[in-house]
């Protein structure tokens, strides 16, 4: 029971493993049970047919049971059918190649020719995943059976060999490649979830910003202003503390221009009015450059006019202005 959960609702690499048990153990029973001075050639023979077949019923009986079939309706009908001519002209190709070099390749080549046979299975398994590959060793089993020249024991052992070892080498190279691909996706996936979140996070934070730079800009303004009219009240009806008044008025100044560079460094208003560059250069008039004998250069290249995301010219302002500030 538990074996069939498995094979049922396990994945690719589960349901193939189960196949190939199922496979060595009838078999045994079968070089067992039919032969037991031929042992391992009853054995190979059973095995073979066995790596073929299983795997193409299980692709049958998937292709038939477990794809959602739709209703043949007129939209269908008028819908035209797309073949990709292209790759099964290349696999006919690579079919024919295959038997024309295992028919006439020389007998000093014939590992070369055994190596050629790996070359559909790759790309099949490369394109299509185990499946694929399946599909090329059924091809090439086609091909080395069909220009086999003799039938002895022997050489219908060192056939049976190769298409078993073709077969669940492909197979697997095939579930290996599909992983990896089924593993990039996924990555892939999780990496645009990533950068969706990132995007979130950053623009909740510059509505926090945005906020908090609104509400300080107007507190913090209309106290200063009051502050400062009452020092311009308190110089007129009392000359004596003129000076105090003064120095009340001065202290209200220099929180109001804190406040501002901070205010700036909380959310960039200029980025509201401005463009990058021009903000950038405008950095450079803030942080007094030339006063303090400093050259500056803004080198700005953007030749196909690309349009920044206000997020990402938020960010590279930011970078300038904290790498400026380290300057000084």
């Amino acid at each position: 029971m538990y074996l069939s959960y498995l094979y049922y609702s396990g994945n690719q690499w589960k349901k193939l493993s189960i196949q190939l048990s199922t496979i060595v153990s009838i078999s045994m029973i079968n070089a067992v049970a039919i032969s037991s001075s031929e042992f391992y050639f009853t054995f190979l023979v059973s095995f073979t047919g066995g790596v073929l077949i299983v795997p193409a019923c299980y692709l049958i009986n998937e292709f038939l049971f477990k794809t959602e079939w739709l209703p043949l309706t007129s939209s269908l009908i008028k819908k035209p059918v797309t073949l990709r001519i292209k790759h099964i002209f290349i696999y006919i190709l690579l079919f024919v190649l295959n038997i024309y070099i295992q028919m006439k390749l020389p007998d000093t080549f014939y590992r070369f020719a055994l190596f050629y046979l790996a070359i559909p299975i790759i790309l099949l398994a490369f394109q299509y995943g185990w499946q694929g590959a399946f599909l090329g060793v059924l091809l090439n089993s086609i091909a080395l059976i069909g220009t086999t020249h003799s039938f002895s024991n022997l050489t219908i052992a060192d056939l049976l060999l190769s298409i078993s070892t073709q077969t669940i080498t492909g197979i697997f190279l095939g579930l290996a490649i599909q992983d990896q691909r089924n593993l990039n996706q996924s990555l892939s996936i999780e990496l645009n979830k990533n950068r969706l979140l990132t995007r979130q996070l950053i623009n909740t934070e510059e509505t926090i910003r945005q906020e908090i730079s609104r509400e300080l800009h107007d507190e913090v303004g209309q106290n200063i202003t009051a502050i400062r009219t009452q020092a311009n009240i308190l110089k007129r009806i009392a000359p004596n503390y003129e000076k105090i008044s003064t120095t009340i008025e001065q202290l209200s100044l220099n929180i109001y221009d804190t406040t501002k560079v901070l205010l700036n460094r909380i959310r960039p208003r200029l980025l509201d009015d401005l463009d990058l560059p021009q903000a950038i250069e405008n950095l450079f008039i803030e942080l007094n450059f030339q006063d303090n004998q400093i050259d500056t250069e803004l080198i700005w290249k953007n030749d196909q006019n690309l349009k920044l995301e206000h997020i990402l010219e938020i960010t590279i302002y930011r970078l300038c202005q904290e790498s400026l500030n380290n300057i000084i």
